[in-house]
């Protein structure tokens, strides 16, 4: 459950997860996406290459069980970093 993820839009305008086993500083340019994700133990966090006030309003599926992921409030939010929870798992890896 822990690492990146590339992160692409669907069809109903959600983003959806993708394993990226690449380096995580090139995910960007490698799947030619906006936005990639990050798992931790401390939770998830979506990162974008540019300054972006729309980060905080990204539709995200969960990559453990598809729910949907809510914007949380942390010291690591900037305009290239959102931290987000998921509504159902917590992801709790």
């Amino acid at each position: 459950m822990l690492g990146t993820y590339a992160l692409y839009k669907n069809e109903h305008d959600f983003y959806t997860a993708r394993p990226f086993s690449g380096n995580s500083l090139r995910v960007l340019e490698e799947t030619n996406c906006d936005y990639y994700m990050t798992t931790d133990t401390n939770g998830i966090a979506v990162h974008t290459r540019k300054d972006n006030q729309a980060l905080k309003e990204l539709l995200i599926h969960c990559p453990k069980c598809r729910a949907f992921l809510i914007r949380k409030h942390s010291a690591f939010n900037n305009a290239r970093t959102q931290v987000f929870q998921c509504i159902i798992c917590h992801l709790k890896p």
